[in-house]
């Protein structure tokens, strides 16, 4: 009987921790996106939202040498979605406008 009860407090103890710690994607790139998606993962670490990295290998492809597509997630937490997703599409703004002020400053010059 005590075995039964011990396990049974166990089990709803480790289920309550599950589902108190639920990860929700929020950037997703393929493998030509490397350099992005460690960026990304840097920008959230730095910003403790505690990121998980995630590019699983597929093992059969890699045995038989066939060339198949790895995608690449980060998770975070479910509370610090909106946290999380408010930094990438700042730092996606601030990219492009650095991009925006290389090609008009090289314009200038060109002319």
């Amino acid at each position: 009987m005590d075995d039964y009860f011990f396990l049974m407090v166990t089990g709803m103890i480790i289920y309550y921790v599950q589902k108190q710690n639920k990860y929700v994607v929020v950037y997703e790139a393929g493998e030509e996106d490397i350099t992005t998606s460690q960026q990304m993962f840097w920008l959230l670490k730095n910003n403790h939202l505690n990121p998980k990295y995630s590019a699983p290998i597929d093992w059969i492809s890699t045995m038989t040498f066939h060339n198949s597509p790895i995608t690449i997630t980060i998770s975070v937490l479910e509370k610090d979605v909106g946290k999380a997703q408010n930094l990438i599409m700042n730092y996606n703004t601030e990219q492009r406008k650095l991009e925006r002020n290389i090609v008009n400053e090289r314009n200038k010059t060109t002319m």
